[in-house]
Parts: structure tokens; sequence; C-alpha cells
């Protein structure tokens, strides 16, 4: 069985076709999770550190998604 970031994503892409309230932020969920995939390019294993461009850009995207998903989860939205 998956661990961690795989397993996450594994149980989302599972239960998407059973959702339908909630689906939208299950894949909002999914691509969140896979900001992080591939690096654009970087060396896999490679640790990046908070003043490199590629994390600032990912860190701009997965707050971008976390404002959605709070915004979407808001008591009274419809």
């Amino acid at each position: 069985m998956p661990k961690g970031k795989n397993n996450r994503i594994a149980v989302l892409e599972a239960m998407l076709p059973y959702l339908v309230i909630k689906k939208h932020q299950a894949l909002i969920g999914l691509e969140f999770e896979r900001v992080y995939e591939g690096r654009n390019g970087c060396q896999p294993g490679l640790k990046l550190t908070t003043d490199n461009p590629i994390y600032i850009e990912a860190h701009r995207k997965r707050q971008e998604l976390r404002d959605q998903l709070v915004q979407l989860n808001r008591k009274g939205m419809i």
C-alpha cells in the first residue's frame, strides 16, 4: 500500500467516481498533492530551499488551492 502523498492521491482518485457534493474539493485536493510532482525538471530527491524559484511558485500555487478549499467549505456557500 502506498504511503504519504501517494496514499492520499490513491484514496482521492478511488473516491472520485462516488463523490457528488464534494467532488470539486477532491479535485482541488488532488491538484494540491500533485503540485510538487515532477518539480519542473528538478533532480528527484533534490531538496528545494525556500528561496528557490520552483519552491516559491509551488508554495504560491498550494496557497491558492488552499484558499479555494476554504472558500468552498465556508458555511452558507452554495
